[in-house]
């Protein structure tokens, strides 16, 4: 952070636990960070101090946060943390250039497979210059990994979208109906504007939805258009709650799917109704007993009366 502005993720961290009997390490929380990575962390195990930050390093060997058996090229072929949204660079990190500012959403399937979605901008930056130019993907499913009750989680590329280009996307959130990624989705809330850039009347931010299970390539489900969605969206997260999608930006916006019921919103209080004798003023109507109502005395035994 002091080198290049490079902090880790510009939001918060995740806390999730697996279940023990499958990893050495089942109390977990999870990070993003400006440069673009994702970072698994035992919160069992945490080497770091209360009074200092750990001191500056190149070497991704330093790192440690949980991570696999891979090494990677852009740490010279050394193992290290994650890199999700490239390039990775120790520069080119901050205002525009960041690749990530947004906290990621855990999600467990009903087979206990755990999940971590995050949301970024990857860049066109080379190893000589920086470039705010963007390109896909801007979501990313990871896969925590538990190779062994004895062994520690570790996160995997899952699958990724190949055509959003976001530019400081919000944080994802989950909804599926249960613990089911077959019906899982992922919604995002992108600002259409750079770090840098202020939240002109003409510029709209769009919500997305994005199917989470695609084994490979996540696909886009909707968006919204241009109409639907007002200026102040900069680092905003929906709310979902019973089908609802909630949006905040100079306003509160919901989404949802149309009613069915042909009798949402009627005023009719007995629209739908099967009984015949809703809203019927005739206490009796239906009833089944013929002298309901009646104030004659013979009613039900007419020869009794003389």
């Amino acid at each position: 952070m002091d080198a290049a502005d490079a902090d880790l993720t510009g939001s918060g961290a995740i806390l999730f636990d697996l279940d023990p009997a499958v990893t050495s390490t089942p109390h977990l929380a999870s990070v993003g960070g400006k440069q673009g990575n994702g970072y698994l962390v035992d919160r069992d195990n945490l080497p770091g101090a209360l009074d200092r930050r750990p001191a500056c390093s190149n070497d991704s060997t330093s790192d440690l946060s949980l991570r696999g058996p891979d090494t990677y090229g852009y740490y010279g072929d050394q193992p290290g943390p994650l890199n999700l949204f490239a390039p990775y660079q120790e520069t080119c990190s901050n205002v525009d250039n960041a690749r990530a500012r947004s906290t990621p959403a855990y999600f467990q399937d009903g087979d206990g497979t755990g999940y971590v979605f995050f949301t970024g901008s990857t860049k066109n930056h080379t190893a000589a210059e920086c470039n705010s130019s963007r390109r896909p993907p801007s979501v990313i499913r990871t896969r925590i990994n538990t190779p062994g009750p004895d062994q520690p989680a570790y996160l995997s590329i899952d699958a990724a979208d190949d055509s959003l280009v976001f530019k400081i996307p919000g944080s994802p959130v989950i909804s599926s109906n249960g613990p089911d990624i077959t019906t899982a989705i992922v919604w995002v809330l992108e600002p259409n504007v750079l770090r840098s850039g202020g939240l002109p009347q003409s510029v709209h931010p769009t919500l997305y939805a994005v199917n989470a299970s695609d084994m490979q390539v996540l696909q886009v489900l909707y968006s919204t258009d241009s109409t639907q969605l007002n200026s102040g969206a900069k680092y905003n997260s929906p709310i979902v709650i019973k089908g609802v999608v909630y949006t905040g930006t100079d306003r509160i916006t919901a989404f949802g799917l149309p009613p069915t019921d042909s009798c949402v919103g009627s005023p009719d209080p007995c629209c739908g109704s099967p009984d015949a004798c809703c809203g019927s003023p005739d206490p009796c109507c239906g009833s089944p007993d013929p002298c309901c109502g009646s104030s004659d005395p013979c009613c039900l035994d007419p020869g009794s009366c003389g």
